[in-house]
């Protein structure tokens, strides 16, 4: 075991000589006692000994992650694409009520078929779009990375009744006013759908909601 020195802060009533047989104190411990941490205290240069009078030295692979975090970024294997509509699948006994939050995760479930389905679905609908135009990148630009997004859409009974991917943007990896300068999203606008149902009352319509699918 090693021994340890702590150093005084400025103003301690206790001087050097006290520390070094505090160390000696420490350093002459028999064998076979107990396990202490090898600890070296000293003030980082240009300090006083900081405000509890001593320093920690920094453990060895203490920054690195354990194997907890390291079993989380393991990539699970992907399993079998067994077609099976909705109904089957959340009636299976091991379904996660849950979305997965990522592609390798989606794939790695027992209704990995659905997942599958949806993102082929989400990517067919944005080329028929025609969504994005595929161009050299220029000099000094940066790409704006995106990623899938996975949910339930379920009736107004909580079931789920189908399976949803979304390819969106890493918006938040942009900077206003060097990356973008406006924002705006594709909706209405509010004297729209009042115009809307101003009308629906004057002629004694039906309004209807419709879902659509890839929105």
């Amino acid at each position: 075991m090693s021994g340890a020195f702590i150093s005084p802060r400025a103003g301690d009533a206790g001087s050097l000589a006290d520390a070094d047989r505090a160390a000696t104190t420490v350093g002459s411990l028999p064998a076979g006692g107990p396990s202490i941490p090898d600890v070296s205290v000293a003030p980082p240069p240009g300090g006083d000994g900081g405000e509890h009078g001593y320093f920690l030295r920094h453990r060895h692979d203490s920054d690195k992650p354990g194997p907890s975090a390291l079993a989380a970024k393991v990539t699970p294997p992907p399993a079998p694409l067994v077609p099976m509509a909705v109904d089957e699948a959340i009636a299976r006994p091991d379904l996660c009520a849950s979305p997965p939050t990522t592609r390798a995760e989606a794939l790695a479930r027992p209704d990995a078929y659905l997942w599958q389905q949806a993102m082929h679905d989400e990517m067919a609908a944005l080329r028929a779009a025609h969504a994005w135009e595929l161009l050299d990148l220029p000099a000094g630009a940066s790409i704006t990375g995106g990623r899938l997004l996975f949910d339930h859409k379920r009736d107004a009974n909580g079931i789920v009744t189908r399976y949803e991917a979304r390819y969106v943007a890493r918006g938040y990896t942009q900077r206003a006013g060097v990356d973008y300068n406006d924002v705006w999203a594709p909706c209405p606008a509010r004297a729209t759908v009042r115009a809307v149902m101003a009308l629906v009352a004057a002629n004694d319509l039906q309004l209807h909601v419709i879902d659509i699918k890839t929105a």
